[in-house]
């Protein structure tokens, strides 16, 4: 999860760099302002493209992480169930072996008799 998020920190970072820079070389560049506007439309739309694939890249890794985490939680949900079951299942196993040794001791006479 922690490399999802490098990865989209590096496209965010990749853009704004990109844009920052297509700027200045097309404010520095030797040329007239119609050309340097339509170079910048270009170069503009160009970033936007790139902007949106990389948006969609990292959606499309942060939707992937979250599947796999869901998927993670429902098997370890689905396996403390089975877990609690089958100690219930135990414990119940146990309190009717228990409740028959009683009721053995008691009919044997081996339980002492209540004072009072």
């Amino acid at each position: 999860m922690a490399e999802d998020k490098g990865n989209a920190s590096f496209f965010i970072g990749f853009i704004i760099g990109g844009i920052v820079g297509a700027g200045l070389a097309m404010l520095f560049a030797p040329q007239s302002g119609e050309e340097t506007r339509e170079q910048l439309r270009e170069k503009g739309l160009e970033l936007k493209a790139r902007a949106d694939q990389a948006t969609e890249t990292a959606r499309a890794t942060v939707d992937t992480a979250v599947e796999r985490g869901l998927a993670t939680v429902e098997q370890q949900k689905s396996r403390l169930e089975q877990a609690i079951a089958e100690g219930k299942e135990e414990a119940e196993r146990r309190r009717q072996e228990l409740m028959s040794r009683y009721t053995k001791a008691k009919e044997e006479g081996h339980l002492p008799e209540p004072e009072g």
